[in-house]
């Protein structure tokens, strides 16, 4: 186990078999559509007041300064990579570190898909 990922332990009426899946260049998750148990508990998405055509997170309860809320995942690209890209396929880009951004594919971009 990697030491610099972090570990969270919850009680969870959702919990079934988690363990980490660390995506790859070509791989976003074994289980991309699964329901996060941690998230569960305290975050869901809806359309945004601001701009209707797109998706917020929201807490579902009061969340304490510095707690980790929910997870972003994505395929894993180099800087380079996303660069070269027209701008329009990197809207759901973030930047890990110096090497890393993670890319959420579309095809895996709404809600709606998932849990």
């Amino acid at each position: 186990v990697n030491e610099a990922i972090p570990k969270y332990e919850f009680n969870s009426t959702y919990v079934e078999a988690i363990s980490y899946d660390k995506s790859t260049r070509h791989c976003i998750s074994k289980w991309p559509l699964i329901c996060d148990a941690y998230e569960q508990e305290r975050v869901y998405v809806k359309k945004c007041s601001i701009n209707d055509k797109e998706e917020g997170l929201f807490a579902k309860k009061r969340l304490p300064a510095n707690e980790v809320v929910s997870f972003y995942n994505g395929i894993r690209l180099t800087h380079t990579e996303v660069d070269e890209r027209d701008w329009m396929i990197n809207q759901y880009t973030i930047t890990v570190d110096e090497e890393v951004v993670l890319d959420v594919p579309f095809g895996y971009t709404k809600v709606s898909q998932y849990c």
